[in-house]
C-alpha cells in the first residue's frame, strides 16, 4: 500500500512540474494582441486600450454619435485629449470597419 501512495505521488509531481515547465515556455510576444473596432466599441472596451480611460473612452463614443464613423487612426485626434503619442499607442489595437 505504501508503495502505491509513493509512486502516485510521484506521478503527480511529475505532472505539476511537466505543467509548470509548459506555462513558463509561454511567451507574452506571442499572445494575440487587443484589437477593438473603434467605430462598434462601447465605452467597457474602449477602456481596455492603451492610453485610453473612461473619460476619453466616452468622449470617442460621443465624436463618433455627433460626427460619424472614424476611417483611419489619424481620426482620433478629433477627439480631445487624443494626440500623435497616443495614436502611435493605439495603431496596433484598433481597426476601423
Amino acid at each position: 500500500m505504501r508503495r502505491h501512495t509513493w509512486i502516485l505521488g510521484l506521478v503527480v509531481a511529475v505532472l505539476l512540474l511537466s505543467n509548470l515547465v509548459q506555462a513558463q515556455d509561454v511567451n507574452p510576444s506571442e499572445q494575440v494582441p487587443l484589437v477593438v473596432n473603434v467605430n462598434t466599441a462601447q465605452v467597457n472596451e474602449l477602456i481596455l486600450l492603451p492610453g485610453i480611460g473612461e473619460a476619453k473612452a466616452q468622449a470617442i463614443v460621443l465624436s463618433r454619435e455627433q460626427n460619424g464613423r472614424f476611417v483611419d487612426v489619424q481620426e482620433l485626434e478629433r477627439v480631445k485629449g487624443i494626440g500623435k503619442g497616443l495614436i502611435e499607442k493605439l495603431k496596433a489595437h484598433v481597426v476601423f470597419e
